[in-house]
């Protein structure tokens, strides 16, 4: 079915709830679930490796550890020269990113190592679910803000903590997370993505002890089938209302919407010609859309609108199945029952 659509969630009880939101207007959809691999490339060693690293490639790059932590104190002058990786950025200003979160997480572990013994609890489970509630509180925000740094700030302790327990240096105890043995925090062994070019090549990172690692995620996605009937129950903006606070595919989204204001352009042209000529062929009306134009913003902003046979012929059979349109491809006719497309 041309007329049918797809949309691609993260998430399965957002899938059910969408197709809920469907019904309500009697619009059926259909949910598949689809498998979903994703590669990334990581590197993996000694924290201690990562900081020779680090003033390796500020060596090579000359300036890239002589401004202030403060990314703004790059200015477009001073940037003008240096290299850049593939999106156009500095890799100066990389490296005082890379510089920044490594001196983060040295700092992190130092801390811990300087204030605790064996055996000491780090977080009660109290601190934890604080932690937490605060962390929920700040995304309970309109999207069109920022999360407040609660939200960050438990992503970052969860991580460190993950990385503590992949080391195991920590365990879960009865109190909370306990501290299992004293490590010196050059020896932390962390994963992180790759921040510059350079580190995508053995020769450069196989001397200071890290090796690449190809991190591969196998997960599972749901793919909406959306029945024809879409196209005379919503329009492009009510589609987009339900969807909100749920978790979908960005480019899913964007093309359910866009193919959704098009086809029903293309819909309310054909039911009109249909209308006016009582009884139609589709080779008429292959030939009507041919060089049809319209001005559907009054504004001297003209569309052409153009459409294979092969398209068309799939689309009369949809929208003869939905029961607008009947009588086989050379007596084409609306049926009594008077279909209206939502905004137009």
């Amino acid at each position: 079915m041309v007329l049918e659509e797809l949309l691609l969630f993260n998430e399965k009880d957002d899938a059910e709830h969408y197709i809920h939101f469907l019904k309500g207007r009697k619009c059926p959809a259909r949910m598949n679930i689809q498998g979903s691999i994703q590669e990334e490339l990581l590197l993996e060693g000694r924290l201690g490796g990562f900081f020779d690293l680090l003033e390796y490639f500020e060596s090579t790059h000359p300036g890239a550890d002589d401004d202030d932590d403060d990314d703004d104190s790059f200015d477009d002058d001073s940037l003008e020269d240096d290299d850049v990786d593939e999106q156009g950025i500095p890799i100066r200003v990389l490296l005082s990113i890379m510089r920044n979160e490594l001196e983060r997480m040295w700092d992190y572990i130092s801390g811990i190592m300087d204030r605790n013994q064996p055996g000491d609890i780090l977080f009660t489970s109290d601190e934890l679910t604080a932690q937490l509630s605060d962390m929920l509180s700040s995304v309970e925000v309109s999207q069109k803000e920022i999360p407040r740094p609660a939200f960050f700030d438990f992503v970052r302790n969860l991580n460190d903590i993950q990385c503590l327990e992949q080391n195991g240096l920590v365990e879960e105890a009865v109190g909370g997370i306990v501290l299992k043995k004293k490590i010196d925090p050059a020896d932390l062994i962390i994963t992180r993505p790759l921040m510059t070019p350079d580190e995508e090549d053995d020769e450069e990172i196989r001397p200071f002890g890290l090796v690449h690692l190809m991190d591969t995620h196998y997960d599972t996605r749901y793919t909406l089938t959306i029945d024809p009937k879409l196209l005379f129950s919503f329009t492009p903006f009510e589609l987009a209302e339900g969807l909100v606070d749920l978790s979908f595919d960005e480019d899913s989204r964007l093309d359910l919407l866009r193919h959704v204001s098009l086809k029903q352009q293309l819909i309310h042209i054909l039911l009109g010609l249909i209308g006016d000529a009582k009884v139609i062929s589709l080779d008429e009306l292959v030939r009507l859309m041919g060089y049809y134009k319209e001005d559907p913003t009054g504004e001297e902003e003209r569309t052409g609108f153009h459409v294979t046979f092969e398209y068309l012929e799939a689309l009369i059979d949809d929208l003869r199945k939905l029961r607008v349109v009947q009588g086989n491809n050379d007596r084409i006719r609306l049926t009594n029952q008077k279909w209206v497309v939502p905004g137009q």
